[in-house]
């Protein structure tokens, strides 16, 4: 099975929230790849099977604006299985034929609607309708989600997001 992971604004190799979980993705699953910029900043960490896209000048950045997805075209010759999607802007990256998309939430409700989906309701219903499941950070999460937007139960699972760090047996 091969697993695409696709992280248009994030990089694994860097510190952070949705990076720390694309690195927890690749220690369960060996076979994933992540698409995702180039990235001039630091690097903490070594990950392999990264697909780069380079936009760190100006230009090119302008450029993956205007033209994201004939930008990215290189993303749509790509065959995998699964694809995880950080944010949902991503789900018209993927060609229209795939099926198992994954999209993951890592802020909270209010947060997501306004950063990520922005109140479009085409975006919403896109991934209404295209999504396999719609991963949430908790039950509350998951409930909103539900009752405010009138998304699927039967796409939704609740999933806590792991860490790096080994878990404590020992009373404080």
């Amino acid at each position: 099975m091969k697993i695409l992971c696709l992280s248009t604004k994030t990089n694994p190799c860097n510190q952070g929230g949705i990076e720390t979980f694309c690195r927890v993705l690749k220690k369960f699953y060996n076979n994933i790849e992540f698409f995702s910029f180039l990235n001039k900043e630091k690097r903490y960490y070594d990950v392999k099977n990264i697909i780069e896209l380079k936009a760190d000048k100006w230009y090119e950045k302008i450029i993956y604006k205007l033209f994201g997805k004939t930008y990215l075209s290189k993303l749509k010759k790509m065959e995998y299985d699964i694809y995880i999607l950080n944010f949902p802007k991503d789900i018209e990256l993927i060609p229209k034929d795939k099926k198992n998309i994954i999209l993951v939430q890592h802020i909270n409700y209010s947060k997501y609607v306004e950063e990520y989906f922005r109140n479009d309701l085409k975006l919403i219903n896109e991934c209404k309708k295209r999504l396999k499941y719609f991963v949430f950070l908790s039950e509350y999460d998951r409930d909103k989600f539900v009752k405010e937007m009138n998304f699927p139960l039967c796409k939704t699972k609740v999933i806590r997001h792991s860490c790096e760090l080994e878990i404590q047996n020992i009373k404080k």
